[in-house]
């Protein structure tokens, strides 16, 4: 890990021999090209994966926003995160899974109170209010299941 740490440290040090300048921008999910028109020949991908309790320590304690992303979750991912902010974990589970699978992301930001409406975001930009999304979700099941009686 530290051997690791001052690689970095080096290659982002603009006077070392070995020096890149790597910069990184946001593509929407509309502007993310398929997989199978994929050429290893003319692109690069990075990718970056990792559970949040699966973090070392020492990352984890220093982490600020955490995003979920990449259609889908799992229930038990999901619910160590959610469970922080609402106690209807498998609605926000719902709610939240909708939105990956439309290929959106959903970012919890570790830095804010739990009350506060910028904590749990769609997007960077957006807040999701969770409980009033279940909500939504439940009205919309008891008006569709009155109607099919």
């Amino acid at each position: 890990m530290i051997e690791g740490v001052s690689r970095l440290e080096k290659a982002s040090n603009p006077k070392t021999p070995n020096y890149e300048n790597i910069r990184f921008s946001y593509i929407s999910p509309e502007q993310i090209p398929s997989v199978k028109s994929f050429s290893s020949e003319r692109s690069t991908v990075i990718i970056f994966e990792d559970k949040y309790h699966h973090v070392p320590i020492i990352i984890h304690e220093n982490i600020f926003l955490l995003v979920t992303y990449n259609g889908g979750s799992s229930y038990q991912d999901v619910s160590k995160i959610a469970s922080r902010y609402i106690d209807n974990v498998k609605g926000a589970f719902i709610v939240i899974n909708s939105y990956l699978y439309k290929g959106e992301f959903v970012v919890f930001d570790l830095s804010r109170l739990e009350n506060d409406m910028l904590t749990i975001r769609l997007r960077f930009d957006t807040p999701l209010n969770l409980q009033k999304e279940i909500e939504v979700r439940q009205k919309r099941k008891e008006k569709s299941a009155s109607l099919n009686k």
